[in-house]
This record gives C-alpha cells, structure tokens and sequence, in this order.
C-alpha cells in the first residue's frame, strides 16, 4: 500500500514538475519576445500637402516582430502642441497614420487617429512616450526640421536603415514604406545621427532652403543627450532597438523567482505528505 502510495506520488510529482515547467518556459519566451519592443516616428508631413498646408499628418512604424498595444502612450512636442494621448495597435512591422484635424488629411487612407494642433514650419522637438513614461522616440527639430520641404510639401521621411532622414516624395508615403534615401533628398548634414534620435547639422528654413548650423549648435543638442560624440551617441541608439529595456529584463527574473517558491514549495509540500504517509 505505501509503495503503491509512493509510486503514485512521484508520478504526481513529475506531473506538478511538468506542469509547471510548461508554464514557466511559456511565461519566460513570452515575455522574451517582446524585449526591447518599440514604436518609432517614421514620417512627418509637417509643411501639409499640396491641396492644404493644414493636412498635416504624421506616421508611427513598429519595427519589431510583435504587434504593439499604444493605448495610452503619448507623444508631445517640446511647445505642448500638438500633445496626443495615442489609442491602437501597431501591426508587426507596420504602420499607424495620425491625421490632423479630420481623415480628409490624407485623402482616401484611414487615419489611426485623429489629432489636433499644428506643427510650426520652423521645427518641432517631439518625444514619443510609453505608459511606463519610457521614451520611446525623440525627434529634435528645434533649429529646423531634419528634412522636408514647405514649398513642393516634400515629407520628412526616416531612411530605411532607420539612421537618419531625408526628403519624401510630394505628399508623402502614408501607410506604406518609405523611399529610399538619395544625394538628392539627403539633407546637407554632417551628421546624419541614427536611430531614435537624430541631431541634424542642418537647419531647415520655411523656404525650403538649408544652412550649416554652427558647431555650438550641435554641441548644445548634444550636450542635452549627455554626449559630445555624435558617432557614439548614434551607435547607442542604434542598439536601443536591439537590446531587451529593463522592463523586460525584470518580468524575466520575477518570473524565475516566482518559479522557484513554486518549485521549492511543490516539493516540501510533497515529501510531507510522503512522509505522513509511510508514518
């Protein structure tokens, strides 16, 4: 009777194991494979379109494999407008179109959302925000927006690689990919810096023209990211998109933790009921 008891108790107990090895491994890959997620501003109509310099209109892309909930993130310009309470989902590796005012910004596509408040043809400094308040983006055009044009109402487009940007076609890309960046739509830059963030050396005026900024301009933006180095602040952010956050890092080791009280509590539990039993 106790052998009988004893078998059945470590078959049980492998079961429990079993059990909760499943579930541990589904937690951790789970929870693994939406490390270092993130959404990033990939284009901005900020001179209108042709039919209206008010169809302003501005482009969110997922670059990760993970579809992406951005039901209360934000995303803000340095001046307070526009400043948007974002709602949807991101598609893996897709889009999501913010449209000003109405869904007559850009004809005939649906807008994600709509949204109000106009973004100045001098610049804008922008900063995209998760719900943990982790910034996700930072756009900073305050000496003059990255690329664009107000007069043929060429788009700010992200380059492909992600580094840098350049002028879109007229009217933009809206829900599809960008253009492919060339000596023409490039901006005349000396540091084209990549990924999240981007510090033009460029400054973009309402007529479309550009200037060099000076070398103090550049130091002041970069000296508010906590770096002189363009080329080493350029390779961090190109990591941010490849490393898990540190929220992610933490679900992990809770989830190991949690794992072992479960474990440990499992088998203290089940040896004393052996033990009872032989008793």
């Amino acid at each position: 009777m106790i052998l009988s008891y004893t078998i059945k108790s470590r078959l049980s107990n492998r079961s429990a194991y079993s059990i909760i090895l499943a579930i541990f491994y589904y937690i951790i890959f789970t929870s693994s494979s939406h490390a270092g997620t993130t959404i990033i501003i990939n284009e901005i109509a900020w001179a209108g379109s042709t039919a209206s310099a008010n169809d302003e209109w501005m482009e969110l892309y997922n670059p990760t494999d993970n579809t992406v909930n951005i039901d209360g993130w934000h995303l803000q310009s340095a001046d307070g407008s526009p400043s948007i309470t974002l709602r949807g989902i991101v598609p893996a590796g897709g889009y999501f179109l913010l449209e000003r005012t109405d869904d007559q910004s850009v004809p005939n596509i649906a807008a994600g959302q709509i949204y109000s408040g106009a973004l100045s043809n001098n610049g804008e400094k922008l900063m995209l925000a998760d719900t943990t308040g982790a910034v996700q983006d930072v756009i900073d055009g305050s000496y003059g927006w990255l690329a664009g044009d107000a007069k043929t109402k060429q788009t700010m487009e992200r380059n492909l690689d992600l580094a840098g940007w350049h002028a879109g076609p007229i009217n933009g890309t809206p829900l599809a990919k960008n253009t492919a960046a060339t000596l023409a739509t490039m901006p005349a830059q000396k540091n084209n810096v990549s990924a999240s963030l981007n510090i033009a050396s460029n400054k973009t005026i309402n007529d479309g023209s550009s200037t060099p900024k000076t070398n103090l301009q550049q130091q002041d933006l970069l000296a508010g990211i906590g770096t002189t180095d363009p080329q080493q602040f350029s390779n961090e952010l190109k990591n941010k998109l490849e490393k898990p956050s540190l929220d992610s890092t933490l679900i992990v080791i809770g989830v190991i933790i949690i794992f072992i009280i479960i474990f440990v509590s499992v088998f203290i539990y089940r040896n004393k009921r052996t033990r009872e039993a032989i008793e």
